[in-house]
Order: structure tokens, then C-alpha cells, then sequence
């Protein structure tokens, strides 16, 4: 009965730590009003590095006439506010 119990526990932990990942990581929605002011310039920051990547990742496959005016747009906002 104890190991029972035991895994229960382990699994209700694991399920709550899960749970608060996925609301910190979340960047819209009312979860955001609960996270601090660093926590929210790292989630936008990585989201911006992360179009930052995909962006230069399509221009090292196609080139850089394969981006639209909208990607060529966000890539010369983005890569401005990551430095």
C-alpha cells in the first residue's frame, strides 16, 4: 500500500510541474498576467529569436528572395530588438 502511494504522489508532481510549465510558457491569455516582467521579455524575447531562426533558416534554403515582404519585415524588426 505504500509504494501506492508513493507513486500517486510522484504522479501528481510530476502532473502539477507539467502543468506550471505550460502556463509560464504560454504567452497569450490570462495565464500571462501571472507570470513577472522578466519572465515575459524571456518568453517574447525567445519567441522573437525563435522567428529570427526559422526566418534565416529558410534564407540559408531558398535565399533571401524566397522571404515575403511581411518575413523581410519581421526579420528587420526582430533582429533589431535581439541586440
Amino acid at each position: 500500500m505504500f509504494p501506492g502511494i508513493l507513486g500517486l504522489v510522484a504522479i501528481g508532481l510530476l502532473l502539477y510541474f507539467f502543468a506550471r510549465k505550460a502556463q509560464r510558457t504560454h504567452v497569450l491569455g490570462d495565464t500571462q498576467s501571472g507570470l513577472t516582467i522578466d519572465e515575459k521579455y524571456n518568453l517574447e524575447r525567445r519567441d522573437r529569436q525563435e522567428t529570427v531562426d526559422r526566418l534565416l533558416d529558410k534564407i540559408a534554403r531558398k535565399g533571401y528572395g524566397s522571404l515575403s515582404e511581411k518575413e523581410k519585415q519581421l526579420l528587420k524588426e526582430h533582429s533589431s530588438m535581439l541586440n
